[in-house]
């Protein structure tokens, strides 16, 4: 059984989780999340823990798949920037 976690910060390479799970630095792992209840998941095949501390998990993605870099890249491009502030 899998762990949860929320991403405070996505981009292409990696991101950043906030998580209770104590994880160790150069573990590998593989993450799946939905970036809305009503998406399909997105699969990072390897993630390689590079910074966990204080409930903040660093990640750098080592092996994703093709149509999933493609939808982070809609995620960042599309619809992070319907979610941040407007001045």
């Amino acid at each position: 059984m899998g762990h949860e976690g929320v991403i405070e910060n996505l981009s292409i390479r990696g991101c950043r989780i906030r998580s209770s799970t104590p994880v160790a630095i150069g573990s590998r792992l593989e993450l799946e999340f939905q970036h809305s209840p009503d998406s399909f998941p997105i699969t990072i095949e390897e993630a390689v823990v590079r910074s966990s501390a204080d409930g903040m998990i660093g990640l750098r993605f080592t092996r994703l798949r093709r149509i999933d870099e493609r939808r982070i890249r809609q995620i960042i491009d599309v619809w992070l920037p319907e979610l941040l502030p407007t001045a």
